[in-house]
């Protein structure tokens, strides 16, 4: 060792080896590395970055890319005047008052996000709202990366997808809650994943807070809660100190304590509103549009009330997973005959779980390649899929009705007096900028399968031996599993472009986790 003053140095590198789970964070000085504990209870070596470094130069790859993203922000939004208005936004703007949880939209994006921001701006400050949020997830995935160890430019490129995507521009400038989940997802990795000690009761309470409220925006959602309870469990192996697992069932239960205060508070809330319990209606007609598709109705035995749900086309013709999930708006008079005391749904449900016990590899099939198409190399729309022309840029102002069977309503008119009585003023184009947001979108999205080595890489990192010994397996696992988790529960129900997004906030991180943990170098003791 170097007898000279020892110098400050800033954590950019690595993890290694164990420490005992009750050793405090602290900054080290050393002449050429320094050590600290991060989330999992584990240490990073960090490699040393001259002090006379501006913070522009250390981080200049994210500076750029921020201001590109800031950029093609500020296009977009100036492009579509006041929002981008699609058919579920209605229900969302016609639910800020009622606040009624029977509809097919859980009522956390009108409650959290329209009921407070309209009465201030109108659309135009929502869809800004929305486009800072997007920022802000690419600043602090940014900032949960270097506090792994992750080098800068890693942690730049790791932003990169969420800053530039085109169809996550757009998404941005819709009114929809999609963007709110994403929030969710990234505030959830840095309470876990980008904290420097081990989680304690209190942040484990903040965790369930953050699942719930996100299962309150999307249902899916609701899956979190499993990947996080198995990472409150493992993360820094407690059970082998004394009173660990006094510590592990404290944490446990104020994660599943908050998070079915919130579950329960909203199922009663549903009962207070339709009269039974629930979370919403969109089980029933999703679950029906997916096994719908694959419905051998010559096999199920139905009785004649049962029998009114099997699709009129043929096997090999069936007209996809969203049609039949939207049939009770598409189908006149559908389904028919519904008994009392029962409703459309109650049907819907009966006829997924008969289909469901007599064909569970057909329905399985169905969902795993509804998965795998996720993470095609481009953004095909195959037979049956929701048209991808939805999620992205149009040179002209794209419209749509409320009722997507309704032909007689001008879709213009329609949603121009929609965007007066909640924004103030009618619709607005930009030619020039929508033209280049257009040709932008050509190319400007990250594709299905980088998406898709991006999470092989976690799940390498998160299993090999030289991932395990780097520190960094329990993490990067547990942001793949974040990502895997709703994006499997989504194709349960059906596939869309637009509910890939997430990926684009959860597996660049866990690549870039993955790559640090598999490139790193052991310290010496």
């Amino acid at each position: 060792m170097s007898d000279e003053p020892p110098e400050r140095v800033d954590m950019v590198d690595i993890r290694f080896g164990d420490v005992p789970s009750n050793l405090v964070f602290s900054q080290v000085w050393r002449p050429v590395l320094s050590r600290r504990t991060v989330g999992s209870g584990r240490m990073i070596r960090t490699m040393p970055i001259p002090s006379s470094a501006t913070p522009l130069v250390r981080h200049w790859l994210c500076t750029v890319l921020l201001v590109a993203g800031v950029t093609l922000r500020a296009v977009t939004w100036l492009a579509y005047q006041p929002a981008l208005i699609y058919t579920d936004s209605y229900s969302y703007l016609y639910n800020v008052q009622p606040l009624n949880p029977q509809y097919l939209q859980p009522i956390g994006y009108p409650l959290f996000v329209l009921k407070p921001l309209l009465p201030l701006g109108g659309l135009a400050l929502v869809s800004a709202v929305q486009h800072v949020a997007g920022i802000g997830m690419a600043l602090l995935l940014y900032r949960v990366a270097l506090r792994c160890g992750v080098r800068p430019w890693l942690a730049a490129l790791a932003t990169a997808p969420v800053l530039l995507d085109a169809y996550q521009l757009q998404i941005e400038q819709n009114i929809l809650s999609d963007v709110w989940l994403q929030v969710l997802l990234v505030v959830l990795l840095w309470l876990l994943v980008g904290r420097a000690k081990l989680p304690g009761p209190r942040l484990a309470a903040l965790v369930g807070l953050a699942v719930g409220l996100a299962m309150t925006i999307r249902i899916v959602a609701i899956v979190l809660i499993v990947p996080v309870a198995l990472y409150l469990l493992i993360t820094g192996r407690q059970w082998r100190v004394p009173g660990g697992w006094r510590r592990i069932a404290v944490r446990l239960g104020a994660l599943v304590g908050v998070f079915a205060l919130i579950v329960v508070g909203y199922a009663g809330y549903f009962d207070l509103k339709a009269g039974y319990w629930g979370l919403n209606t969109a089980s029933g007609n999703s679950i029906y549009g997916r096994t719908a598709e694959v419905a051998d109705c010559s096999k199920l035995n139905l009785d004649s009330v049962l029998a009114q749900l099997c699709p009129k086309e043929p096997l090999g013709q069936r007209l996809g997973t969203n049609y039949y999930a939207h049939a009770d708006v598409l189908i006149p008079n559908w389904p028919g005959y519904v008994p009392p005391g029962e409703t459309a749904y109650d049907l819907d449900r009966q006829f997924a779980t008969r289909v469901i016990e007599k064909q569970p590899f057909d329905v399985l099939t169905a969902i795993l390649t509804d998965f795998g198409k996720g993470f095609l190399p481009a953004h095909f729309v195959l037979s049956g899929d929701p048209q991808n022309s939805l999620w992205q840029f149009q040179p002209y102002f794209p419209v749509y009705t409320q009722d997507p069977s309704d032909t007689t309503t001008n879709p213009f008119t329609q949603e121009n007096d929609l965007a007066v009585q909640f924004g103030g003023r009618g619709l607005s184009l930009n030619a020039g900028l929508a033209r280049f947001l257009s040709d932008y979108q050509r190319h400007g999205y990250t594709p299905g399968t980088v998406l898709g080595v991006f999470a092989l890489i976690g799940l390498v990192a998160g299993f090999t031996g030289r991932g395990r010994r780097s520190g960094l397996a329990g993490a990067t696992l547990f942001t793949t599993a974040v990502g895997l988790s709703v994006l499997g529960l989504a194709a349960v129900f059906e596939f869309s472009w637009r509910y890939q997004l997430p990926g684009l906030v959860v597996f660049p991180l866990a690549a870039a986790l993955g790559i640090t943990a598999l490139t790193h170098r052991r310290a010496a003791d």
